[in-house]
């Protein structure tokens, strides 16, 4: 993924939001599909870390808003 906008909140530590991601081309070249992607984007990844209490608190991620136009290839694998 490619970062377009990173907003870390000082208000509450530990919580950083990741904004309009783009996703790669060959995101999914592994899984030998017959569709390759035209466009990717994730909107919003908001990842909270409880730094005080790190070991018996989880660290959670939040992933809105994922798009990804694909368009046919014309060979099969």
């Amino acid at each position: 993924m490619s970062i377009l906008t990173i907003s870390c909140r000082s208000t509450y530590p530990g919580e950083i939001t990741l904004k309009e991601l783009q996703i790669k081309e060959n995101v999914l070249d592994g899984l030998e599909l017959p569709i390759r992607p035209v466009l990717g984007v994730v909107e919003c990844i908001s990842i909270t870390i409880p730094w005080m209490n790190i070991r018996t608190e989880p660290v959670q991620i939040r992933i809105n808003g994922v798009l990804l136009l694909v368009a046919s290839t014309d060979e099969v694998k």
